[in-house]
């Protein structure tokens, strides 16, 4: 009977062990957050870091050549990499003159994602047959 006291009170003195572990703070930012940092980080990227980065899609372009003899242009058919935006960014299917102001040149884009700091330009001839 001693014994059978001693145990239970052995027993009644033992810690609850089996509570649940406090849940901390999130340390991760949130969703929104999160986009907004992808935005910034994305077009502050060179091309190169944006290729290597698969939240960010490097933007492409092609160079316009004037034919001034014939009053028209051509569009290149080799893509040229000109700036960075996050992924999750939809483009539109429009086509799309833009230049950048330090070069004063247009470029034709074929989806409407343009470089930062670029500013839409109008071709005012047609384009070369």
């Amino acid at each position: 009977m001693i014994i059978l006291l001693s145990t239970l009170l052995a027993c009644g003195e033992k810690e609850d062990t089996a509570s649940e572990p406090a849940i901390e703070p999130s340390t991760e930012p949130s969703s929104e957050d999160t986009a907004t940092d992808i935005l910034i980080d994305c077009i502050e990227l060179s091309v190169d870091q944006c290729g290597e980065r698969s939240d960010c899609a490097i933007i492409t372009g092609r160079e316009i050549t004037v034919d001034q003899d014939n009053t028209c242009f051509t569009v290149s058919d080799t893509t040229i990499e000109l700036g960075c935006h996050s992924a999750d960014i939809g483009c539109t299917e429009a086509e799309e003159y833009a230049m950048d102001p330090a070069v004063g040149e247009c470029t034709w884009f074929s989806n409407g994602c343009l470089p930062t700091g670029w500013e839409s330009c109008s071709m005012e001839m047609e384009q070369c047959p």
